[in-house]
């Protein structure tokens, strides 16, 4: 009986170290792919901020182009005439 329970102890003890070499080898492999995701993720980021910083500079680029601020000052002001022009004739009525 005493043998029984020494080998049925043995048996679960080299049981025990099985499971935990592969639950660390698991553990490892987890660790492996995680590391890999971040790396991922920063380097979508880092494009990604490229990528928004460039377009930026494209419409910013393409602004100073087609309308400056004076340009832009003077039509606000014309709209803001004909606006109130309007509104006075309409309360001519």
């Amino acid at each position: 009986m005493e043998q029984e329970l020494k080998s049925l102890l043995e048996s679960i003890i080299k049981n025990q170290e099985t499971l935990k070499s592969e639950v660390n080898a698991r553990f490892d492999n987890i660790d492996v792919e995680l590391s890999a995701i971040r790396t991922q993720l920063n380097r979508i980021e880092t494009e990604a901020n490229e990528d928004i910083i460039a377009t930026l500079e494209i419409i910013n680029n393409k602004l100073e182009l087609t309308a400056t601020k004076e340009d832009i000052g003077f039509l606000a002001g014309k709209l803001g005439q004909h606006e109130l022009e309007i509104d006075r004739l309409k309360r001519v009525k």
